[in-house]
């Protein structure tokens, strides 16, 4: 490929690393496509607003994409930048309620309950200090003790005692709730 007449455009490569390069363009975005949704249920989990979600997995993903060729375990990667993002919205922004918003497009009986749902969950885990919300959105994210230890540079105690804590709580909640 050549540049253009004002020397914009792609500069010119060989096949091999033309290919090569959608290659990796091409896993990323399957890997977007397939971690994405899973992405934003996470930092909901965290406490995040609904409507800041879809920012803070753009900017983890962007982020992703520039350090694509050097992350090792990208799934882990991915829900530790997004905790970061979320921690420095979180010291620019007063707090204000959280929750999934219910659209329009939710018509059926069975979308409109699970909404309801949704809304008690993130509520309740609103309710558990800092850390033990932390330590239940990772386990959510099907992330076992020992790992989100490594993740959180804690130790495996430590989380299972978050767990334990965050667990008794949320019981109590939901029995308090009716959830």
């Amino acid at each position: 490929m050549t540049r253009s007449v004002l020397g914009w455009g792609r500069r010119p490569e060989t096949p091999a690393a033309d290919h090569a390069s959608r290659g990796v363009d091409e896993a990323f975005a399957d890997f977007y496509r397939a971690e994405a949704p899973g992405l934003a249920t996470f930092l909901l989990y965290l406490g995040a607003r609904s409507n800041d979600v879809p920012d803070l997995v753009q900017e983890t993903m962007f982020a992703a994409s520039r350090a694509w060729q050097d992350i090792t375990n990208r799934r882990a990667w991915l829900r530790r930048v997004a905790s970061r993002e979320f921690g420095r919205l979180l010291s620019r922004v007063e707090p204000r309620a959280v929750g999934v918003s219910r659209t329009a497009l939710m018509v059926d009986e069975a979308a409109f309950e699970h909404w309801e749902q949704t809304n008690e969950v993130l509520r309740q885990l609103r309710e558990l200090p800092a850390r033990q919300r932390q330590v239940m959105a990772w386990t959510y994210d099907g992330f076992s003790p020992s790992e989100i230890a490594v993740e959180l540079g804690i130790t495996r105690e430590a989380v299972r005692s978050n767990l334990l804590k965050a667990r008794k709580a949320l019981t109590y909640l939901s029995e308090q709730g009716g959830v």
